[in-house]
């Protein structure tokens, strides 16, 4: 009895080696195996192939990742004419029988998928790939492991530093594609309707990224059963399944769940399109653990967005109750933080400031809680002793915010405490001068005096729209920031105000007092 041994997958494709009679061959990575398959997920003495009474065996030598037989794990068993045996990834033909006898028809033992071979994972990081030691005489496995740490470390500091999730998984896709050579990687999302839609896509360049689509039945495996898939030999086979695959000829791909809370978010899939890299399951881990990190950052944003929501619908609630003090600037803090916000976004500030000006615009009056009604509701001109409670609130409401605790407060405090100084310094209650005020408090200066204006108030009917524009530009300077007040009337004039829609009328042009 004589055997050949064909290796399809893993070490070398290719690669063959013959058992007599009385041989016994043992194959691993090591230096002194028999046959030595590099491939990360053979362990360094794997299985022995020999002949005993003419009859051909494989036994497994207490290998980390197992041995498999046409799909059956196995110990030790006898060998037929055409079993597939595998170990770890690398995949091994057998062949019975006299040199130069006729060779046998391949023996399909997955002919069930519709791809070459598909590894299954559950991550372990107690038994991963990636921590584990590499052998001495594994520089490369080395230095491969330690890419993976590296990109592991980078993904976990993204995570936590980042809460834009759309940067977020831009940088997940760039670093995944790096690290693991791939030619594509994309991350996707499962939307409400169950459909996965795309998040972020990153494609080597020549890879043609235009023409980029995936198996759309990989990625619903993943979602439905919430396990890493890596699947090999992808141009072997044909079928509907494996249509995209086939026609972009994709040697490799692998898919791995977006998991938080234990629920499915989405998927990150990559493929390699080129003989020279295969993916093995270090790279199913990695990709795998980015999953699960980018499915902690969803929960966070998620987590954050629920609170935001919370804070702000808790801030809203405050500043109506202010308002409601007042029938006549019912609405008012809402409409000053929208105009705010416009002029703050027009002038070029970035998310993180424009989020200052909105929590400053809905809280600016909030001091006006501790002023008595008869006075808010005067019909009336006011006494100076009652202008001076009024003149309070800015205080009194940087001492109600102040409270709030969170890092960005102190510069809403600030918005709150000066939006009424003015650019020439008569303003209060500091009597601040030109650039001396904050930026948020001068911006809230011209969108409350622009409410104010435009508003019905107990003595007086509301201003037009237009005559107001036209005095915010004449204060320009002296009551306002000219520049400020310039990028003002840009927006009005262009159209990008969106004034609220009511009902206002012509003003007494003798009786113009901008400031509340």
């Amino acid at each position: 009895m004589e055997a050949t041994f064909e290796v399809l997958q893993g070490g070398v494709p290719g690669q063959k080696f013959n058992l007599a009679d009385g041989d016994r061959h043992v194959v691993g990575r090591a230096n002194d195996c028999d046959i030595q398959l590099l491939d990360r997920g053979v362990s360094r003495h794997h299985v022995a192939f020999y002949i005993q009474e003419d009859k051909v065996f494989v036994e497994d030598l207490g290998s980390s990742n197992g041995t498999t037989l046409n799909g059956q794990r196995i110990k030790r068993t006898q060998l037929s004419d055409g079993d597939l045996v595998r170990i770890g990834l690398a995949a091994i033909r057998v062949r019975l029988g006299r040199p130069g006898a006729p060779e046998q028809p391949d023996v399909e033992a997955e002919d069930e998928n519709a791809f070459g071979t598909r590894v299954r994972k559950h991550l372990d990081m107690e038994k991963s790939f990636i921590l584990s030691p590499p052998d001495e005489d594994e520089i490369d496995g080395l230095r491969k492991a330690h890419r993976k740490l590296a990109a592991l470390y980078k993904l976990s500091e993204d995570v936590h530093s980042t809460q834009d999730t759309g940067v977020l998984f831009s940088h997940v896709v760039e670093l995944l594609r790096e690290s693991l050579g791939a030619d594509a990687v994309a991350l996707m999302l499962v939307e409400p309707s169950g459909r996965s839609s795309l998040a972020a896509l990153s494609v080597r360049e020549g890879c043609g990224g235009d023409d980029f689509s995936i198996s759309s039945s990989v990625v619903k495996d993943v979602v439905e059963t919430g396990v890493s898939t890596l699947i090999h030999d992808t141009g072997k086979r044909s079928g509907d399944a494996a249509a995209s695959i086939v026609i972009q000829q994709i040697r490799s791909l692998m898919c791995a769940p977006v998991i938080a809370g234990g629920k499915t978010l989405g998927t990150i899939y990559a493929d390699s399109r080129r003989s020279t890299r295969v993916f093995d399951e270090v790279d199913l881990e990695l990709i795998t653990a980015a999953g699960k990190q980018a499915g902690l950052a969803i929960q966070r944003a998620r987590l954050f967005r629920d609170m935001e929501n919370l804070f702000f619908s808790s801030i809203r609630a405050l500043t109506s109750a202010v308002d409601a003090k007042d029938r006549y600037t019912r609405g008012h803090s809402e409409r000053v933080t929208a105009y705010a916000m416009r002029l703050a976004r027009n002038i070029g500030l970035g998310s993180s400031e424009v989020e200052t000006v909105q929590l400053a615009g809905l809280l600016h009056d909030v001091g006006k809680i501790a002023v008595p009604e008869r006075i808010l509701n005067k019909p009336g001109p006011l006494t100076d002793e009652e202008f001076a409670v009024v003149k309070e609130h800015p205080a009194r409401g940087a001492e109600i915010v102040s409270t709030i605790k969170s890092p960005d407060i102190p510069a809403v405090v600030q918005g709150v405490l000066h939006h009424h100084e003015r650019w020439d310094g008569s303003g209060y209650p500091d009597g601040l001068q030109g650039l001396d005020a904050p930026l948020t408090a001068r911006i809230l200066s011209i969108a409350d005096a622009f409410d104010a204006m435009t508003s019905d108030r107990p003595y007086r009917r509301g201003y037009s729209i237009e005559h107001a524009v036209s005095l915010i530009g004449e204060a320009g300077g002296t009551q306002f920031d000219a520049e400020l007040a310039g990028h003002f009337l840009e927006l009005y004039y262009a159209g990008r105000l969106e004034l609220p829609s009511r009902r206002v009328s012509q003003y007494d042009t003798s009786r113009i007092e901008l400031d509340e």
